[in-house]
């Protein structure tokens, strides 16, 4: 056996205590912000009109753009599976509900997102926009609980468990995943539905909580979708 290392001994210490065995009834999709704002073409679209040169553009976001691509198409097959098996969606958003955007909150406010209402780029993406009668939430800030009745709603539909997919991991999913755990829901980070800017930045975040033991908190779109077909 090699040297003993920290993460060695958080393994040992640590103690997971979680549980993902979820019912129909009680179990929920939860989108964060799959809009158009999010993808490499909108990122491209703002870079251009910034001064920067089309062609230098899409190469250095050729790989976020890969990669995006890829988690909505992930992202999909898990809300496929969900509406046939009827577990219901929620659809969160990025957007303010003034036209100036006053209502954005600060920490938005200060990277820069700030997203009026009825902004360019706030569609969502095709291949997961919301059927009539599926809820959308919007919201202002980084986690889909603040500002919103995410949680009242949860609660009145009797939802205890949730799949989390979306857009970026290491801002609003990872801010609406932990969140949701302290909340008291047991939820899922779908690894492979969700992605950021760098690829970096999203393995950061998906091996911090894999490293101290979140297996069951982290799991593959095939993982996913193969729970949600042994749901009862």
């Amino acid at each position: 056996m090699g040297k003993i290392t920290l993460l060695d001994v958080l393994r040992v210490t640590l103690k997971p205590e979680f549980k993902f065995e979820p019912r129909i009834e009680n179990t929920a999709l939860l989108l964060i912000d799959m809009q158009e704002l999010a993808t490499a073409e909108h990122l491209i679209e703002e870079a251009v009109n910034a001064g920067l040169p089309e062609d230098e553009v899409r190469e250095a976001v050729a790989d976020f753009d890969r990669r995006i691509k890829e988690a909505t198409v992930n992202a999909s097959r898990i809300l496929e599976a969900c509406r046939k098996k009827g577990i219901p969606p929620i659809h969160v958003k990025v957007e303010a509900m003034t036209k100036d955007a006053r209502d954005t909150g600060r920490l938005y406010r200060a990277l820069g997102f700030i997203y009026p209402h009825g902004f360019k780029g706030g569609r969502f993406l095709p291949e997961v926009a919301p059927l009539d009668g599926e809820i959308v939430l919007t919201k202002t800030h980084s986690s889909a609980f603040i500002g919103t009745n995410l949680d009242r709603i949860l609660r009145d539909m009797g939802v205890e468990n949730l799949i989390l997919v979306g857009f970026y991991t290491d801002q609003c999913v990872e801010f609406t995943f932990v969140d949701a755990i302290d909340y008291g829901y047991n939820c899922v980070l779908v690894i492979d539905a969700c992605t950021t800017y760098l690829r970096e930045m999203h393995e950061a975040v998906i091996q911090r909580y894999m490293a101290l033991g979140g297996r069951q908190l982290l799991k593959t779109t095939d993982e996913v979708l193969k729970i949600i077909e042994e749901m009862k």
